[in-house]
């Protein structure tokens, strides 16, 4: 990567593994990773002239991060080597460096080793701050980490908090912040919302693996406009409106992992996933000069089997100038998978009747069934 087209540097690493090392501009300046794995390095994205290069100060499946203090841009960053290799505590530091002249304007070792990228929500930057984990202690030494707050100035680093309940992944996680609110997807503890200013836990989720499946159990996932969209394409709400599971799925399997741990991008109001062999764009605006709303669903009756602690199934049905496309509810019937134990037919290959708007057409030669519900608006 370098001007005049020609390529003599390289931001990726070596030994044939992948890492999730994207490129950022940070006030004005190009920074990635370069082999060794903690390595960064800034160039003049005009000319392609390397500025400067520092050796372990980021995580080495990190993202460099970009935090906003007296309305300049800064590197925000914290050192992350394989917990596993050598390395003492002394590698371990939450860095803070000026993207130009990549001056280091502090550093403060109260971080633990971060391999992943640092979430930030103005000041506050969470990742792991649990210190001197050693290989010596076997390979379940990273599930002792942990997510912690630092508030961060031009003067310095203030520890605010830890959250013993969640853990801060080690590898090819993408922790978030968005409303106020860190959003990490860990195995350990699974899909979790913290309140960025005071740790509190508002919610949390299984591992998003656990709910979608998929090529691989490392996950992804972004926030805009006051919605989550994960890897297997789920949405949530975000923390202001409680951090809640929406209805539906897209059905598009996305590789991750070794094979391509390219994370998604959003931008004016689409939605860039990559696929095993193809780039997919998903148009999420509302529809212009279109009326949207939404028929959300309670069912009485378990006709599908579901413990107690899960409470009643819901499901959401979306209209558009008052109509109903031809077929929605039967792909969402489809995409939940279920059955009709009174019939024994599949519910997913019916419609349903909804009284509070238009009866559904039936397809020629299929069953209406009328499952007992509850309608309301959102």
């Amino acid at each position: 990567m370098a001007g005049s087209g020609t390529k003599h540097k390289s931001y990726t690493s070596a030994g044939g593994w992948s890492r999730d090392l994207s490129p950022v501009v940070i006030g004005g300046v190009l920074i990635f990773h370069v082999y060794p794995d903690t390595t960064l390095v800034a160039l003049d994205p005009e000319s392609g002239k390397e500025l400067w290069r520092h050796e372990k100060v980021c995580g080495w499946d990190a993202v460099p991060t970009k935090v906003v203090l007296g309305g300049k841009e800064y590197i925000i960053t914290a050192c992350g080597v394989d917990i596993r290799t050598k390395g003492g505590e002394e590698d371990e530091r939450l860095v803070l460096i000026e993207p130009r002249s990549g001056k280091i304007l502090w550093q403060d070792r109260r971080m633990g080793k971060t391999g992943v990228a640092l979430a930030v929500w103005k000041d506050l930057v969470c990742g792991n701050v649990t210190k001197g984990l050693s290989g010596a202690e076997g390979k379940g030494v990273d599930d002792k980490m942990r997510a912690g707050c630092f508030r961060v100035s031009l003067g310095g680093a203030e520890r605010l908090w830890t959250a013993d309940a969640v853990h801060y992944p080690p590898h090819r996680a993408t922790p978030v912040a968005h409303g106020g609110h860190f959003y990490i997807d860990s195995r350990i503890t699974g899909f979790s919302c913290l309140e960025a200013a005071t740790g509190s836990l508002v919610g949390s989720h299984p591992h998003i693996y656990e709910m979608t499946g998929g090529d691989h159990n490392w996950t992804w996932h972004v926030a805009t406009n006051n919605r989550l969209i994960t890897s297997g394409l789920l949405m949530f709400s975000t923390g202001e409106e409680g951090f809640r599971r929406l209805p539906g799925r897209l059905s598009l399997a996305l590789v991750g992992g070794y094979m391509c741990p390219v994370k998604p991008a959003i931008a004016d109001g689409r939605l860039f996933v990559r696929t095993l062999d193809k780039l997919v764009c998903y148009d999420l605006r509302r529809p212009q000069g279109e009326t949207v709303s939404t028929i959300m669903l309670r069912f009485k009756e378990p006709f599908v089997p579901r413990s107690p602690s899960e409470g009643p199934l819901e499901a959401a049905l979306r209209t558009v100038g008052g109509r109903l496309k031809d077929g929605a509810v039967h792909r969402l019937l489809s995409s939940a998978a279920l059955d009709d134990a009174s019939s024994g037919s599949s519910v997913h290959s019916c419609y349903m009747q909804i009284s509070a708007c238009a009866p559904l057409p039936c397809r020629p030669g299929r069953t209406r069934h009328r499952l007992p519900c509850d309608v309301w608006n959102p």
